[in-house]
Protein backbone atom coordinates (compact mmCIF):
# COMPACT_ATOMS: atom_id res chain seq x y z
CA UNK A 1 0.00 0.00 0.00
CA UNK A 2 1.28 3.45 -0.95
CA UNK A 3 1.91 5.77 1.96
CA UNK A 4 1.94 9.44 0.89
CA UNK A 5 -1.29 11.42 0.45
CA UNK A 6 -1.73 13.63 -2.61
CA UNK A 7 -4.72 15.93 -2.97
CA UNK A 8 -5.86 15.88 -6.60
CA UNK A 9 -8.55 17.49 -8.70
CA UNK A 10 -10.04 16.79 -12.10
CA UNK A 11 -11.19 20.23 -13.25
CA UNK A 12 -14.09 20.02 -15.70
CA UNK A 13 -14.63 23.76 -16.07
CA UNK A 14 -17.76 24.17 -13.95
CA UNK A 15 -16.18 22.51 -10.92
CA UNK A 16 -13.91 19.64 -10.03
CA UNK A 17 -13.78 16.07 -8.79
CA UNK A 18 -11.50 15.80 -5.77
CA UNK A 19 -9.64 12.74 -4.52
CA UNK A 20 -6.80 12.07 -2.12
CA UNK A 21 -4.60 9.54 -3.87
CA UNK A 22 -2.25 7.37 -1.81
CA UNK A 23 0.92 6.84 -3.83
CA UNK A 24 4.69 6.52 -3.50
CA UNK A 25 5.34 9.87 -5.20
CA UNK A 26 3.77 12.86 -6.89
CA UNK A 27 5.39 11.69 -10.14
CA UNK A 28 3.59 8.35 -9.84
CA UNK A 29 0.22 10.11 -9.57
CA UNK A 30 1.01 12.48 -12.44
CA UNK A 31 2.13 9.62 -14.70
CA UNK A 32 -0.79 7.31 -13.91
CA UNK A 33 -3.44 10.06 -14.06
CA UNK A 34 -2.17 12.75 -16.43
CA UNK A 35 -5.57 14.52 -16.47
CA UNK A 36 -5.47 15.15 -12.70
CA UNK A 37 -3.86 18.17 -11.10
CA UNK A 38 -1.85 17.32 -8.00
CA UNK A 39 -2.26 20.17 -5.55
CA UNK A 40 0.51 21.53 -3.32
CA UNK A 41 -2.10 21.93 -0.59
CA UNK A 42 -5.82 22.50 -0.25
CA UNK A 43 -7.21 25.60 -1.97
CA UNK A 44 -7.93 28.59 0.28
CA UNK A 45 -11.70 28.10 0.00
CA UNK A 46 -11.60 24.44 1.14
CA UNK A 47 -12.33 24.03 4.83
CA UNK A 48 -10.86 21.29 7.00
CA UNK A 49 -14.32 19.69 7.18
CA UNK A 50 -14.54 19.63 3.36
CA UNK A 51 -11.06 18.14 3.11
CA UNK A 52 -12.00 15.44 5.62
CA UNK A 53 -14.76 14.14 3.34
CA UNK A 54 -12.66 13.91 0.16
CA UNK A 55 -12.53 10.26 -0.87
CA UNK A 56 -9.15 8.60 -0.22
CA UNK A 57 -8.04 6.02 -2.79
CA UNK A 58 -4.90 3.89 -3.01
CA UNK A 59 -3.36 4.28 -6.47
CA UNK A 60 -3.01 0.50 -6.87
CA UNK A 61 -6.48 -0.50 -5.67
CA UNK A 62 -8.52 0.09 -8.83
CA UNK A 63 -11.56 0.56 -6.60
CA UNK A 64 -12.55 4.05 -7.79
CA UNK A 65 -14.48 3.92 -11.08
CA UNK A 66 -13.96 7.62 -11.79
CA UNK A 67 -10.18 7.37 -11.38
CA UNK A 68 -10.15 4.18 -13.43
CA UNK A 69 -11.70 6.13 -16.31
CA UNK A 70 -8.73 8.53 -16.18
CA UNK A 71 -6.03 5.89 -15.74
CA UNK A 72 -3.28 5.78 -18.34
CA UNK A 73 -3.66 2.87 -20.73
CA UNK A 74 -0.95 0.20 -20.33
Amino acid sequence: MASTRFLTVYDYGQGGVWRVVLAESRAQVEWEFSLLTVMDGPPSWMTAAELDVVKVVDIDSGEDEFLNSLRREP
